[in-house]
């Protein structure tokens, strides 16, 4: 393995991995988003997670036929 020179070192630019981590982090943050609209739109579901923890919902969507009925 040689020393760089001068000139090389100058060549040599920064930044790969800030531009690598900020694209890993904007791409997990759209998918949680994106996760979490699902599920706030979904009427019912379950999910289960690593360590035993299940979640399951059910709701009811109320539109405006279903606000008024008596």
């Amino acid at each position: 393995m040689r020393q760089l020179t001068i000139k090389e070192e100058k060549g040599i630019k920064g930044g790969e991995a800030l531009t690598i981590a900020l694209v890993c982090a904007v791409m997990a943050t759209s998918i949680f988003i994106i996760v979490g609209w699902k599920m706030y739109q979904s009427t019912k579901g379950s999910i289960q997670i690593p360590g035993g923890f299940k979640f399951s919902w059910s709701a009811v969507k109320l539109g405006i036929s279903n606000i008024f009925r008596k």
